[in-house]
């Protein structure tokens, strides 16, 4: 199949945010992907600062007339969807949290999204979530909290690595079963030994200018392969 269209659909990492000092937010210069357009395809990049797999799903459908077979869709949630109210959980640690989105409505309507592009004759692939880091995590979602709750309910700060990884893992397992072919995003953040120092911004989840140009390579590699 000749793809000439990427769209691209997933949360604030797919859009190209940066963290910013004061809890603030700032899209990179190159947040659509003008790597993809030297290749020649059409980019449109849908994805929303703060998006999870069901408001995804939403947007999806609203976009679907202009997707068909000359159309590579990029899936991209997970972070937001495993994610806790933080200041309830630091409020209440000797209560039960739930995530955002929990594992099995996530798997389930990520299948439902990857129905619907299908549906439409466009390609569609799913990005791995790109790793957290949890010590730069755990000092963001702490700021202003019981630091000490907190721990108390996770049970330890890589708590927050080990429930975001499980996500991604059953997610690249509904890859498989679908037959969806992954981008992988994660092994090339974890396999860089920069990333700490300098992949992952002060947040711990948003990748740096630096995060981003690995992005854009695994992107590149990706469907200048097609």
């Amino acid at each position: 199949m000749q793809y000439s269209k990427i769209a691209i659909f997933g949360d604030s990492v797919m859009r190209g945010a940066i963290a910013c000092r004061g809890k603030r937010m700032a899209l990179r210069p190159d947040h659509d992907h003008p790597e993809l357009q030297r290749l020649g395809y059409c980019v449109q990049n849908f994805a929303h600062i703060g998006s999870t797999i069901q408001k995804g799903l939403e947007e999806i459908r609203y976009r679907l007339p202009s997707l068909d077979r000359k159309t590579a869709v990029v899936l991209g949630f997970g972070g937001n969807d495993c994610d806790f109210d933080w200041r309830s959980v630091a409020a209440a640690p000797e209560q039960e949290h739930f995530p955002n989105v929990e594992r099995s409505d996530y798997l389930r309507l990520y299948e439902e999204a990857i129905g619907l592009v299908r549906q439409t004759g466009a390609g569609v692939w799913i990005c791995s979530l790109v790793p957290l880091d949890c010590e730069k995590y755990f000092a963001y979602i702490s700021e202003g909290k019981d630091k000490n709750a907190l721990l108390s309910w996770l049970g330890d700060a890589a708590m927050l690595y080990r429930w975001h990884e499980g996500y991604d893992r059953a997610l690249i397992a509904l890859a498989a079963r679908l037959n969806v072919p992954v981008i992988d995003l994660r092994a090339a953040f974890l396999t860089d030994r920069a990333f700490h120092q300098t992949l992952i911004g002060y947040d711990g989840i948003h990748p740096t200018q630096e995060g981003y140009e690995i992005i854009d390579r695994v992107f590149s590699e990706t469907f200048q392969a097609l």
